[in-house]
């Protein structure tokens, strides 16, 4: 199997139908294989308060899911790694 090939079967196996017409009309680039990459890096997003305490208005337990992104976050600081690690935030300011 070609590389064309696969991506196409991936394309195929992936893509819900119509965004691949829509990528076809308006020649939008095909999302193919593209690997691991040489440098990984951690992206923990939303992990905010708001949605991970139980007794926040917005929240719901969350404690596998930080316990896990901990241990992730554990390996990732390992000075020998130096893994990147991203935090997205979302700022809100005081009402004047």
């Amino acid at each position: 199997m070609t590389e064309s090939e696969r991506k196409k079967s991936w394309v195929e196996d992936h893509l819900p139908l119509d965004y691949q017409e829509i990528a076809k009309k308006k020649h939008l680039p095909m999302p193919g294989r593209v690997g691991y990459g040489e440098r990984p890096a951690v992206l923990v997003i939303d992990m905010a308060k708001a949605w991970t305490d139980a007794e926040s208005p917005m929240g719901t337990d969350m404690t596998d899911a930080i316990i896990n992104i901990k241990k992730i976050l554990d390996v990732a600081r390992q000075p020998e790694l130096k893994i990147p690690i991203f935090f997205s935030i979302i700022p809100y300011l005081e009402p004047t």
